[in-house]
């Protein structure tokens, strides 16, 4: 046997061709099974040349496998132009008689590996739904290279299906059961050849329909589908109420729900005493009122916020809220009856997760807040500051104009102080401020700062003067007319007790403390820091007051550009302290010993006693 010649003349290949036209003539249309088996046969044989090392090739043969093998590269190139393409591959489906059986898989596929759907096809004929979703595609398919005819009947079907309540997660989802189940029509191997191909197909599908839906139309249906769901749902509660009423306390909704829940997660028990008579009824009653209003959304969002923050009063956690799923769902299909269906568990668990994510908002918002953060716990001492205007009504008589912007910037001023010295605002009351503080020496350096930046602003409004007879005087270099003064009482809390404030959304303080303090404030005169002795006391024994260099802004009223830099001396250099006496205040048992404090660069100023003092 002669060895293969991979030198090959034209002579050679044309004689090649001549024989390849003569087989072709001989065999006419090729019929299926013969190709088949021809195909197959040449395969086993290849095979077993090539684990027989022994056995030459002939130059025929060789010939043979040169032509086999460009035939095959050509027929492939040919598939790859023709049923490697994403209508090819259709095709498949098509001409083998399949579209109907496919399309039954498909939604099959889609409804099995999400549940939740079956409620967009409650009512519906999924065969006739299945011949129309294929219809769009084969449509789709053999127009692929031609979209203008298919941009306009994929962006209406979007907009279109926002009417059902279908958006961009279900075309998805659609999407991927579609290439699911495709693969097992057209096989493994097929399938993976032109698998990027469907994927691009389906991106340009998918951009369309979320057009539409995102579209003037889609957003006109998605009303339209809203309006009609939450109309329902007010019927649908309103049912669940009339059948409710006429059971006892313990068949009402409230009770069957939390027994539910309790029956389901152990730990729910703690909220056994909500099934009372009247803890029941405000729980109803909040339903009552989110569905009554459900279609305000602002109105609603602000109510679940205040929802949010009394439920963290009672120790209600995001997690617990989430238990409640299924219980509610229960309850509602128990009062529900005969009525219950697909649709009206999937109403009533969007209207529950929307309660949810209402109500977490106000918890996580208000309670986790960085603001909130900042408030002091029931665990701790810290500082408290009160202030207030000095002869805030006769300003306002005087001109209210120059008062309105001299009370916004003081109130711009103080905030963004509360924010250097990470302190928290518990209240704004009029023009006075409540603030809580990390401890009495941060309490002492806001206040000062505050005293400070009154001056630095002067004006501190076009055409503001401060009226006549003030409670303080002295050194004139130590005032400025042309701002307001501001009395701020200051407490080292001790007796004071943190409370969530779900009207306001804020931590509250009660407690001996905190009268002392609003009791101190008003003590004080305008430009004026009062303080206990004891709170001094506690000042003077913290090591910072002393050993921490006092910043440059503390200091002086003018501020250097750029500042300077400050030597060593600690705060207790650049305060003046001054007995002011003992004090007898209302509400308090025990006189009070006050101490007056105030910058030392402002130290020529001078204040009225307005109490009337006590012998010790």
């Amino acid at each position: 046997m002669d060895c293969w010649n991979t030198r090959r003349d034209s002579k050679e290949f044309q004689h090649e061709a001549v024989e390849m036209d003569s087989l072709q003539a001989n065999c006419g249309a090729p019929n299926e099974q013969a190709f088949h088996d021809t195909l197959v046969s040449a395969a086993y044989q290849l095979r077993a040349r090539q684990r027989d090392t022994n056995v030459s090739i002939s130059k025929a043969e060789m010939e043979g496998l040169v032509v086999l093998t460009r035939e095959l590269e050509n027929f492939k190139q040919m598939m790859k132009r023709s049923e490697f393409t994403v209508e090819g591959t259709w095709r498949i489906v098509e001409d083998g008689g399949m579209v109907e059986r496919f399309g039954q898989q498909l939604y099959a596929e889609l409804l099995t590996r999400n549940p939740r759907l079956r409620v967009h096809f409650h009512g519906v004929d999924i065969e006739e739904q299945s011949k129309s979703l294929l219809r769009m595609v084969g449509t789709a398919v053999h127009f692929y290279q031609k979209p203008q005819l298919t941009v306009d009947m994929f962006t209406k079907a979007g907009a279109r299906h926002r009417g059902y309540g279908v958006n961009a997660e279900v075309f998805v989802e659609m999407r991927n059961a579609f290439m699911r189940v495709f693969s097992e029509f057209v096989g493994t191997d097929v399938f993976e050849a032109v698998e990027e191909e469907w994927r691009k197909f389906w991106k340009y599908v998918l951009d369309l329909l979320v057009h539409g839906s995102e579209s003037a139309e889609g957003e006109r249906y998605g009303k339209m589908y809203e309006e009609k769901m939450l109309k329902t749902i007010q019927a649908d509660f309103k049912l669940i109420m009339e059948r409710q009423n006429k059971c006892d306390l313990r068949g009402q909704f409230v009770s069957v729900m939390y027994s539910k829940a309790i029956e389901m997660h152990e730990e729910l028990s703690k909220f056994e005493a909500l099934k009372d008579l009247r803890a029941s009824a405000r729980v109803l009653q909040a339903y009552i009122d989110i569905i009554n209003n459900i279609h305000d959304k602002k109105l609603l969002d602000e109510y679940m916020r205040e929802l949010g923050g009394r439920h963290t009063a009672y120790n209600v956690t995001v997690e617990n809220l989430q238990a409640f799923t299924e219980p509610f769902l229960f309850t509602c299909r128990h009062f529900f009856e005969e009525e219950w269906n697909i649709a009206a568990e999937s109403r009533f668990l969007w209207l529950f997760e929307y309660m949810i994510d209402g109500i977490s908002a106000g918890m996580v918002s208000d309670i986790n807040s960085i603001v909130n953060l900042r408030a002091p716990s029931n665990s701790v001492t810290f500082g408290l500051i009160f202030t207030d205007i000095e002869a805030s009504t006769r300003l306002w008589s005087k001109d209210s104009k120059s008062m309105s912007l001299a009370v916004k910037s003081h109130h711009a001023m103080i905030r963004r102080l509360i924010a250097d010295y990470g302190a928290y605002e518990v209240k704004t009351v009029g023009d006075s401020f409540i603030i809580a503080t990390k401890d009495v020496l941060v309490a002492v350096k806001l206040s000062l700062a505050i005293q400070l930046e009154l001056m630095r602003m002067a004006p501190i409004a076009p055409g503001f003067a401060m009226v006549d007879s003030t409670e303080g005087h002295g050194d004139p270099q130590a005032w400025d007319d042309r701002t307001l003064r501001v009395r701020i009482g200051v407490e080292h809390c001790t007796d004071a007790t943190a409370t969530y404030d779900t009207i306001h959304r804020r931590y509250d303080y009660y407690g001996a403390s905190v009268n002392r303090c609003a009791r101190i404030e008003a003590a004080a005169c305008g430009g004026q820091i009062l303080l206990c002795r004891e709170s001094f006391e506690y000042l003077k024994s913290m090591p910072e007051f002393h050993n921490d260099p006092c910043p440059h802004f503390l200091r002086h009223v003018e501020i250097a550009t750029p500042p300077p830099k400050v030597d060593s001396r600690g705060l207790d250099h650049f305060v003046v302290v001054s007995d002011v006496g003992l004090a007898s205040f209302k509400g308090i048992a025990e006189p009070v010993h006050l101490l007056s404090l105030v910058p030392r660069c402002l130290a020529g100023r001078q204040f009225t006693e307005k109490f009337t003092k006590v012998s010790e």
